[in-house]
């Protein structure tokens, strides 16, 4: 059974009303007359940042004259995007700014990270992501901090589930180094990429420190691929307090190039495994001492 994906299903409803907005060339503030709502969030909408309530939607196709098949799908669709997710379920812990992204994230088929300080979220264990989170958010409550883990925890899932996306991951090689959390945690995080390299789905390279400067620098991100062609491609960044998905043609253009750069210069496959090992035996030793 294929897994569901609320927020494709939300964007392709959004795609669509669009659409059918510009053949009958209607404008958002004739939305916003028939919902009898503020034009914040029509923009929400269409800009599939949020989804139509049931009756919201039969209201607007009702008035755009949606025939069928379409009508029929649209409700669907409509209907499979108000699957509760990992952002509902942790909405507590998903901070406002990254929310898009972990949905989107949950409903990839593939996903091409790149990370230049530290071990992408999807790999971390849990001991290391409280270091992150704690250090990066010094004033946070022990229990947001819990709550923080725990989602990061969840979202993992999503690489040893059904259905998992192909997941190719580059980092740099001081993110091997770095003594995150201290020796212990280091040696026990390794091994984790250690485990994690070896799943079928997964592709795990390091960028090493003689390549170079390199085409990201100070620039992490992650390219989103989806199933269906309509399904535009996404890239997300972010920085300490803010994130942006980009999902203009020229600038998935410019990150896919970049990652293919990467990817040429970075170790392979074996060679990162080699440099995973030695690393692991390095921290654990250190955290005997």
């Amino acid at each position: 059974m294929a897994r569901p994906r609320p927020t494709i299903r939300r964007r392709r409803v959004a795609r669509e009303v669009k659409r059918l907005m510009e053949a009958a060339g209607r404008k958002p503030s004739d939305l916003a007359a028939i919902l009898e709502c503020q034009m914040p969030k029509v923009y929400k909408l269409l800009g599939a940042k949020a989804g139509f309530n049931p009756s919201e939607l039969v209201r607007v196709l009702t008035y755009l004259k949606a025939e069928e098949p379409l009508l029929s799908q649209l409700i669907a669709w409509n209907r499979e995007s108000r699957i509760r997710g990992l952002v509902q379920e942790h909405s507590e812990a998903a901070p406002e700014f990254r929310r898009p992204y972990i949905a989107f994230e949950q409903d990839a088929t593939t996903l091409q990270v790149f990370e230049n300080e530290l071990v992408h979220g999807l790999l971390q264990t849990e001991d290391y992501a409280r270091s992150v989170i704690s250090e990066m958010a010094p004033e946070m409550a022990d229990e947001e901090v819990l709550r923080r883990v725990r989602l990061r925890m969840a979202r993992q899932q999503v690489l040893t589930g059904e259905e998992p996306p192909s997941y190719w991951v580059i980092f740099r090689e001081s993110v091997l180094h770095d003594a995150v959390g201290g020796p212990k945690v280091m040696a026990d995080q390794l091994l984790k990429l250690i485990d994690m390299a070896l799943l079928k789905n997964v592709t795990m390279q390091v960028h090493p420190f003689d390549a170079g400067a390199h085409a990201a620098m100070g620039s992490p991100f992650t390219i989103l691929g989806f199933p269906d062609e309509d399904d535009l491609d996404l890239v997300y960044v972010e920085d300490i307090a803010t994130s942006h998905l980009l999902e203009k043609p020229e600038q998935l253009a410019t990150y896919t190039v970049a990652f293919n750069r990467l990817r040429a210069a970075a170790l392979s496959p074996d060679q990162t495994m080699t440099l995973l090992q030695q690393a692991a035996n390095e921290w654990s030793t250190t955290s005997e001492v």
